[in-house]
């Protein structure tokens, strides 16, 4: 995996060398250490920390494929009922030192993706620009909410799974944000899955009841549910306007998704 200027995943003879910015490795390492103990106190996989420069990191290998590949798998709905089992654990798990991932954060997340869009004009002729401003005005004025451990970027390919044992991927951006950013984010990635013709219907209903579950349980209100989904879904337009592979399909389906009331 290679983001340019950013980071590139490396998979070796001897787990994954992560490389990242000059001297990012040490804020990298630390945060997937923190995600560690979390995932742990979850019942969750982690890849152990193995070593560090100053702009890589080294990563135990884990077992397990990514759930992405697994819509088909007969496991499918037991593979989600654990992770609602552990994802509900995991958003009570006392965190006080986490850096805080607030709605005016998620904002400026917004604004990055659209001037990134802009410089190169990928979203030139959609409204995306105009609801991606929209959005993030919506959440520089919303009320801040509770916060609870967040992986900030939760989606099908982060999580894992060997047959027995979920596990996480990606852990530096571990955060306390409100329960809603992960959830609303890993549930539109389940939607989108199902428009790129990966996933079955019944697969992303799968997820989305497991989504559901654990914010019942978290006492998620639905009017933060339905913010954090219009943050993914223009977040995800941004995102998936600079993949050609996916850029028309992504578009059209978070054009869908917005008309129809999921985007506000």
């Amino acid at each position: 995996m290679h983001r340019p200027g950013r980071r590139a995943v490396v998979h070796t003879a001897k787990g994954y060398l992560k490389v990242v910015r000059p001297g990012r490795a040490e804020a990298v390492a630390a945060g997937s250490r923190v995600g560690t103990r979390l995932a742990d106190g979850a019942g969750l996989g982690s890849a152990t920390v193995l070593a560090t420069t100053g702009d890589t990191v080294r990563f135990a290998a884990l077992p397990g494929i990514p759930v992405q590949r697994l819509s088909a798998d007969p496991a499918w709905p037991a593979v989600w009922d654990a992770w609602a089992d552990a994802w509900t654990t995991w958003q009570t798990l006392p965190a006080p030192d986490l850096p805080e991932h607030g709605p005016g954060h998620e904002a400026e997340v917004l604004r990055t993706w659209a001037r990134r869009a802009d410089a190169v004009g990928v979203l030139a002729g959609t409204p995306w620009a105009d609801r991606l401003e929209r959005t993030a005005a919506a959440l520089e004025t919303s009320p801040r909410m509770r916060t609870v451990p967040a992986h900030r970027d939760l989606h099908d390919g982060q999580v894992l799974w060997d047959g027995e044992r979920l596990a996480l991927i990606d852990l530096d951006t571990v955060c306390r944000a409100e329960p809603a950013l992960d959830l609303a984010n890993l549930e539109a990635h389940a939607r989108l899955r199902r428009a790129q013709g990966l996933w079955s219907g019944r697969a992303a209903r799968v997820v989305g009841q497991a989504v559901d579950r654990v914010a019942g349980a978290g006492g998620v209100e639905e009017d933060r549910m339905a913010l954090m989904r219009r943050a993914t879904l223009a977040r995800l337009a941004a995102v998936y306007a600079f993949r050609p592979r996916w850029r028309e399909t992504a578009l059209a389906w978070a054009d869908e998704e917005w008309c129809r009331g999921l985007g506000g």
